[in-house]
């Protein structure tokens, strides 16, 4: 019956109605069959606009192709006929079947791109993609029929297998609240991440505990006094790099990242920092942000007099140029410097220990120094005092030193 053909008394003459209750169910039917031809004329109007909008072809190998936008992506699919192909297309936008990697990817490229983080994090996440969640069952697991259930079988799982440390779980738990909103907010799934992480009960037995050995996290005061000597005896640029990081406790981006106008008598102004970034290409890029690690993103740092000392002895070196640390006006990338400790280890035939251990040092002689808690976050850049005393305190004292303390309890 047409739409919106009226019901007249002819219409009703020719109609079987022996009384009001056949009546009424012919309205009845009749509604239903104009919402039915409604509904059929919407749907086909709808497959037919997707299907304007969508590129179709025939490729070399006899197949019919076409791409469709998967979370802000491209996907190919490809039919062995046209009409089916068209039935994939409808049928993919009424479920698309968004997988977990296809949410996770858009949702890397949007923090890079609004600068909620910097390339060497979002190098981080992918790195982290790969060891965690590539070839996994997560990996391509459909966003929609991810619950409960499940991802907590796959964390467990992967802690489990990959002997993971708390903090490597962070990571890892990053990636998944990260993907999972993104995929929530835009209507792939209504699964609650923030709701079921809070709920998550992992044990601390889970994790894999690293040993970690105070002499093995910072030099010695003996150490350090050697390394001083040696580097006063044997002056060059790179030396007093390491001099004046056990002076100041710089990350060692932020010493490579350094200007000759940052120096301000009492001050270094500490306002930007090495990155280290994959390019286009594949190749590794050393490059400075405009802001360090800590969450300000600069700060002063006071000078005592040696690291002042040290700083008019780099000016033989590099006091005409921008950068404190260059060579021909070419800025002295970060890994040099981490090279220049591992190179006095050896020659001073010390254990090995990175660049980093130097600022771990500095934090340590602060602490023991009793130097006020305030002073002590704003030289290292940290926001809490905790992060210093948890992550940066370690006893550089050797066994007789101690000894002589115990000795006298």
């Amino acid at each position: 019956m047409p739409i919106g053909k009226p019901i007249t008394n002819v219409c009703l003459g020719v109609l079987p109605m022996d009384n009001e209750k056949d009546f009424l169910q012919f309205l009845e039917n009749y509604d239903k069959l104009q919402f039915a031809f409604i509904r059929q004329e919407y749907e086909k109007m709808n497959r037919q606009k997707i299907l304007d909008q969508t590129k179709i072809w025939k490729a070399t190998d006899g197949r019919w192709k076409a791409y469709v936008d998967v979370a802000g992506k491209r996907r190919l699919i490809a039919k062995s006929s046209r009409a089916a192909l068209e039935d994939e297309i409808i049928e993919f936008y009424k479920d698309p079947k968004i997988k977990f990697k296809e949410c996770f990817e858009p949702w890397a490229d949007e923090k890079l791109q609004y600068g909620e983080i910097q390339k060497s994090t979002y190098d981080r996440y992918q790195a982290d993609f790969k060891r965690f969640i590539h070839n996994t069952e997560l990996e391509n697991k459909e966003i929609k029929k991810i619950d409960e259930l499940f991802l907590e079988n796959f964390i467990r799982k992967t802690i489990s297998d990959n002997k993971l440390t708390a903090k490597a779980w962070g990571n890892l738990r990053t990636l998944i609240i990260g993907t999972m909103v993104y995929a929530r907010k835009h209507g792939y799934t209504d699964f609650r991440i923030s709701l079921f992480m809070s709920e998550l009960q992992l044990s601390n037995r889970m994790f894999e505990k690293r040993i970690v050995k105070d002499e093995e996290q910072v030099f010695t005061q003996d150490e350090e006094s050697r390394i001083e000597k040696y580097i006063a005896d044997n002056p060059d640029m790179m030396g007093l790099g390491v001099a004046l990081t056990f002076c100041t406790g710089l990350r060692v981006g932020e010493v490579a990242a350094l200007k000759w106008s940052d120096y301000m008598g009492d001050f270094l102004s500490v306002t930007r920092t090495e990155i280290k970034y994959i390019g286009e290409h594949g190749e590794r890029i050393a490059d400075v942000r405009e802001s360090t690690k800590g969450r300000e993103g600069h700060r002063q740092v006071i000078l005592n007099d040696t690291a002042v000392s040290i700083i008019e002895k780099l000016k033989a070196y590099t006091g005409d140029q921008e950068w404190m640390f260059a060579r021909d006006g070419q800025r002295i990338k970060a890994k040099w410097l981490s090279l220049e400790i591992t190179k006095l280890c050896k020659l001073l035939n010390l254990p090995h220990r990175s660049f980093h251990k130097i600022r771990k040092t500095y934090a340590t002689k602060l602490i023991n120094a009793g130097v006020a808690e305030k002073i002590i976050t704003k030289q290292m850049g940290h926001t809490e005092i905790l992060t210093t005393k948890q992550f940066y305190y370690f006893n550089n004292e050797q066994v007789s030193e101690i000894k002589e303390r115990l000795n006298k309890v």
